[in-house]
């Protein structure tokens, strides 16, 4: 049955990580240079989350599409071993990480660490963001690509009738299209997770969005009084809290116990 065909497919990808689910995703030698070279840019932009999306990314990628190609095939083997040497051993240093890279009788691999070695190349802020966003782009397709397969699967199925009612087809297309749309959402979630950081060019960036934000005047809620609202500037703002402070008057009473007043 469909259903049983594709909460096997569904048990398979909660292990991608271990390398039970692989995906044919097609990149390029110059994406992939420009990777190695995000790996080895010294900047406070690259925390240790984004480094863990990508080895996430690369550790689901089908190998087997670019075994007739020496260049690619070498450049996807050198960033999952140079991030499992940050990543899994700690190791920081440059020099050590290259060596650990290195395999033997392989001129691609050995060509990427002359690179390496002598250049000076540092990615600025605003091609790191680039990376960022392919990388980000890339995964969530690559979970695009591996569901088209098993949505496909149960549409198969309603037309050829492989199904005893129509709650089960609903029920399939729902499992589905869920587990997709949740695994693109972690992957977004991941990749706008930000670390604490000061240095001015990205602090300034994070501030910059917080302010507009804050001062989105579609998410203020006006009240019905127009000087209220102008005290409110313009109105109730989302993230604040309003405290309203009242004095209580004590009336003064008579010995008898009547209100002055009264």
């Amino acid at each position: 049955m469909a259903t049983k065909y594709n909460s096997r497919k569904r048990t398979d990808l909660l292990h991608y990580e271990q390398g039970t689910t692989k995906v044919k995703i097609r990149m390029d030698k110059n994406f992939l240079d420009m990777v190695i070279l995000y790996l080895f840019t010294k900047s406070r932009a690259i925390t240790k989350a984004k480094l863990i999306l990508i080895k996430k990314f690369f550790g689901i990628v089908d190998l087997r599409i670019y075994e007739n190609n020496a260049e690619m095939y070498a450049r996807i083997l050198f960033i999952q071993e140079a991030l499992e040497c940050m990543l899994t051993r700690g190791i920081e240093r440059k020099e050590i990480i290259l060596e650990a890279c290195q395999r033997e009788n392989d001129s691609e691999t050995d060509a990427i660490i002359t690179w390496l070695n002598t250049t000076t190349d540092q990615l600025s802020l605003n091609e790191i963001r680039e990376i960022d966003r392919k990388i980000k782009d890339r995964y969530q397709y690559a979970f695009v690509l591996f569901f088209k397969e098993t949505i496909y699967d149960v549409f198969q199925n309603i037309d050829t009738g492989s199904y005893s009612s129509l709650k089960e087809v609903v029920s399939a297309v729902k499992d589905e299209m869920g587990a997709c749309l949740n695994e693109i959402r972690k992957v977004e979630d991941s990749a706008e997770s930000n670390s604490f950081c000061l240095k001015p060019e990205i602090v300034d960036v994070f501030i910059k969005k917080i302010v507009l934000e804050a001062t989105d005047p579609a998410l203020t809620f006006k009240t019905g009084i127009q000087e209220l609202n102008d005290m409110l500037s313009p109105g109730f703002a989302p993230g604040r809290l309003y405290l309203f402070l009242g004095q209580a008057i004590k009336a003064p009473y008579t010995s008898d116990g009547i209100c002055k007043h009264l």
